[in-house]
């Protein structure tokens, strides 16, 4: 998936590269390359089998986070490395260098642009845009998903209007492209709005206890397996909750199926991953 975008991206603004990657299915979403990093990052640091795999997930998601225009996606990022400083302190120094000169690197690349120009103005727009939020029609349409989605919540706060609601947002953003007015959905861009407006204060406790049972399993994990790769996979499970939340709060990620599908995976594998096969056999 990050091979796909990175090549079809590159596409898009004029390097050479293979359209037809466009139809390729895996693709991802706003969610993924932080965790990807985060992952990467992680195991290369504690010398995990595969080591170079690693490393090149690092990177992969790095171009991938250079490459995207979804401001998001930087800001999951950054979210990502301050997660990774506050849980690996015993790694902080290699972390932060390797993160420097990653950040160096993208940052080269970034000034340097295309011969062409193009890719060098789409950046600096991205930067105004992320500046001059009162004038983005995505932030204004945000703005009104935020509005709706409270009205719909104090409409019915104790079970919600229904997970099948549809809602009449984006008119900012319809009406940037031309159109006339609104965009039916069945999402919003903040998934606690969504739980608050869909499912009222029980669909809100539900998440909520979903998520601390989660994390405390995981935590349990992380200080009581005598394995320091089991413990470094159960708290990397912790960041994915946290992460997801943080992501989820301007783009869906539990509404959105490729990203719920990877959170899933990583809490299967945190909560699951255990080295007593190798255990047994050196005994």
């Amino acid at each position: 998936g990050m091979m796909r975008d990175i090549l079809f991206l590159l596409y898009a603004y004029g390097f050479p590269a293979l359209p037809f990657l466009a139809y390729f299915p895996v693709r991802l979403s706003t969610f993924h390359p932080g965790i990807f990093f985060g992952l990467g990052l992680i195991l290369y640091i504690q010398d995990a089998p595969q080591k170079w795999l690693w490393l090149f997930f690092v990177v992969l998601s790095l171009a991938v986070s250079l490459l995207t225009p979804t401001r998001t996606v930087w800001l999951a990022l950054g979210f990502m490395v301050g997660l990774l400083l506050i849980f690996y302190s015993q790694h902080r120094r290699k972390a932060v260098i390797l993160i420097v000169v990653m950040l160096a690197v993208m940052g080269l690349v970034m000034v340097q642009g295309t011969s062409s120009g193009s890719y060098r103005e789409d950046q600096a727009a991205r930067i105004q845009l992320m500046l001059g939020y009162q004038r983005d029609a995505s932030v204004q349409s945000r703005l009104d998903e935020f509005r709706q989605s409270g009205e719909l919540f104090f409409s019915s706060p104790f079970i919600g209007v229904g997970f099948g609601y549809q809602y009449h947002f984006w008119e900012h953003w319809v009406k940037a492209l031309q159109g006339s007015g609104y965009s039916d959905t069945n999402f919003t861009h903040n998934d606690i709005m969504n739980f608050a407006a869909k499912g009222g204060l029980a669909g809100l406790i539900l998440l909520t206890l979903a998520i601390t049972g989660l994390i405390r399993a995981l935590q349990k994990k992380r200080v009581d397996d005598p394995d320091p790769l089991s413990r470094t996979w159960a708290a990397f499970g912790i960041i994915t909750v946290i992460q997801s939340l943080f992501v989820g709060l301007s783009t869906p990620v539990y509404q959105t199926r490729e990203a719920i599908f990877l959170l899933a995976v990583i809490i299967a594998l945190s909560l699951s991953y255990s080295n007593e096969e190798k255990e047994v056999d050196s005994v």
